[in-house]
């Protein structure tokens, strides 16, 4: 079933970034078997900005000013590009759909590509909600009685 990441539940006390890292332990252990090992500290500067909903507070281009000295040196095309490519390993992590920058690539995010159904349900999304409407959405409200049931009723097929 596609559910928002405010449904995520974690310890009381707890970042979701710490919970997250915490459930995520042998992904953060493969992070040293990456193609690149610079994207580590890339990493933990992204999953830091993540909200308690799970979706990343700052565009890419906002965390890129907020990095440290360090990181910043060099080619900004190059530290866009391993910015990116973090993102891209956060978003496979566990919950579903963490790191997401809106509404809409948060319910795509937790698409299972293996599912029969699977095209169907991202042209649904797609339609439902268009990119430039997903950040509108907001990251805490509903969406209309008539899309939360065609996301269910699609959900379970």
């Amino acid at each position: 079933a596609l559910v928002l990441l405010t449904q995520l539940e974690f310890r009381a006390g707890k970042r979701l970034a710490e919970s997250i890292l915490e459930r995520n332990d042998h992904d953060r252990m493969a992070w040293g078997m990456l193609s690149d090992p610079e994207l580590e500290p890339y990493l933990d500067n992204l999953i830091n900005h993540l909200n308690d909903m799970g979706y990343l507070d700052a565009s890419l281009d906002e965390i890129a000013q907020m990095l440290p000295d360090a990181l910043k040196q060099g080619d900004p095309a190059a530290v866009r590009t391993r910015l990116e490519a973090a993102l891209s390993f956060i978003q496979k992590m566990e919950p579903a759909g963490v790191g997401a920058r809106d509404t809409r690539e948060c319910l795509l995010l937790q698409l299972d590509e293996n599912d029969p159904s699977y095209a169907s349900k991202r042209r649904l999304i797609e339609r439902q909600i268009s990119p430039r409407s997903a950040s509108t959405i907001g990251r805490r409200s509903s969406f209309s009685p008539k899309t939360q049931a065609t996301l269910r009723s699609s959900a379970s097929s």
